[in-house]
């Protein structure tokens, strides 16, 4: 009788083993990496996940096309809104990066330096896609070509940088003020977001062409911009209106997008 036990035992045993082995525990998911864009050329743009003055990139554009890239135009999170590039204005935006000048130096900082504090006198090759970057202002110290202070506090900045490549990279941040005041003093214009960055690009060729407002601190301010200034196929204004009203259309559009903006599209 206990042998007769013991051969159950030991088939209830056997078959336990079997029934283990028959169902293995899966492998964990395989977490999902985004592919590395690289233009025929070589070019690799900014793309997601890259890292940008201490802010993380969460989606970007490329036109034309990434065959044949004139300008790249990359948004990082907690920007509070989700930008797109109208398309009606596209082509505008791409001549007006095409007649950007290159023909002099310009006060920047070259990526190449990682040592550089301070803007140098610098060219950049035309023949190069240009980056335009939208991040939020970073928490901790950077350099920049121009920051916009207020109560002695870092509001907004810019930075003029040659990349490695020996293309242009214009970087434009904003503090979660400057952020939250476009969203509240702007109602109703593309979330007041995209009319702020639109304006800002608007001037890249007036910031190029004149270095009083390629370093420094406040120099909109000091030496505000007159309206001609302002390329009408990036910010079409009216100068027969006053304030808000002046805009009449911007290149980029901005949206509430999922978590407030906080991630990407």
């Amino acid at each position: 009788m206990k042998y007769q036990v013991l051969i159950v035992l030991t088939i209830w045993v056997v078959l336990g083993s079997a029934c283990a082995a028959a169902t293995p525990t899966p492998p964990p998911p395989t977490p999902f990496v985004q592919p590395t864009l690289i233009a025929p050329s070589g070019y690799r743009p900014v793309q997601i996940g890259d890292t940008i003055e201490g802010a993380t990139i969460a989606y970007q554009y490329i036109l034309p096309t990434l065959d044949k890239p004139t300008v790249t135009l990359a948004f990082s999170t907690n920007l509070l809104q989700l930008v797109t590039v109208r398309t009606d204005l596209s082509d505008g935006l791409i001549a007006f990066i095409r007649e950007l000048p290159a023909d002099k130096p310009i006060w920047m900082f070259d990526e190449n330096n990682s040592k550089q504090t301070e803007p140098l006198a610098l060219k950049w090759d035309a023949s190069k896609p240009v980056e335009l970057v939208f991040i939020s202002l970073p928490n901790d110290q950077h350099a920049w070509s121009v920051s916009e202070t207020y109560n002695n506090e870092t509001q907004a900045a810019y930075k003029l940088v040659r990349r490695k490549d020996g293309g242009l990279r214009f970087i434009d941040a904003y503090g979660i003020v400057a952020v939250q005041s476009a969203n509240t003093l702007l109602p109703g214009y593309e979330g007041g977001i995209g009319l702020m960055l639109s304006a800002r690009l608007a001037l890249l060729k007036a910031i190029l062409t004149n270095e009083k407002y390629q370093r420094g601190e406040n120099v909109m301010e000091h030496n505000p911009p007159t309206l001609d200034l302002y390329d009408p196929r990036i910010l079409k204004l009216n100068p027969n209106a006053i304030v808000r009203a002046q805009n009449q259309e911007w290149v980029l559009s901005a949206r509430p997008g999922p978590g407030g903006g906080k991630s990407a599209p």
